[in-house]
């Protein structure tokens, strides 16, 4: 009877091949940088709440800004993180988007076309095919704008819906 033989250890990355896993350089870095954030984050509190004769006495108010800046720099970061978040990504975001009549809206790169569009799902239609059948405006077709428009269709609903409670009342 064979004996199960556990599988091969992995080969080991190349001198010339990136790696996320961790290395002993990595580590130094990395604690190196923790130790540079902290002492950095007391420098910061130390200068924001000590008053300034105490700094002037240990001879390093001259070294820093003013106080002013130790309250006015976070507001500005804060306000700038807060303004790309709901202004800047967001209209990064619609800078990419297709117009709504594109072809993109309808088929993706891993679309399989076939050359008969009969009998065949929407994502196996080649693009120009799919343009002269789905997307082809007719007096019944409604215009993708006047549907994304607004209240009208709201109004056209509750407008049916009080024709029905008339009948239902007569």
């Amino acid at each position: 009877m064979p004996v199960p033989s556990s599988p091969p250890p992995p080969a080991a990355a190349s001198p010339s091949e990136h790696s996320p896993a961790p290395t002993p350089v990595r580590a130094v870095y990395g604690f190196v940088f923790y130790l540079l954030g902290y002492s950095a984050l007391a420098v910061y509190l130390l200068w924001a709440i000590v008053p300034d004769h105490l700094l002037e006495a240990a001879g390093i108010l001259d070294v820093f800004p003013q106080k002013y800046w130790a309250v006015a720099l976070p507001i500005y970061l804060g306000v700038t993180f807060f303004l790309f978040v709901t202004v800047v990504y967001p209209s990064l975001g619609l800078c990419v988007t297709p117009d709504e009549d594109d072809i993109r809206n309808v088929v993706d790169p891993e679309s399989k076309f076939v050359s008969e569009p009969r009998g065949q799902e929407i994502g196996d239609v080649r693009p120009e095919v799919l343009l002269k059948t789905v997307l082809k405006t007719s007096q019944h077709d409604v215009n993708i704008g006047g549907v994304s428009g607004g209240g009208s269709r709201r109004q056209d609903y509750r407008a049916g819906h009080n024709r029905r409670r008339r009948k239902d009342v007569d």
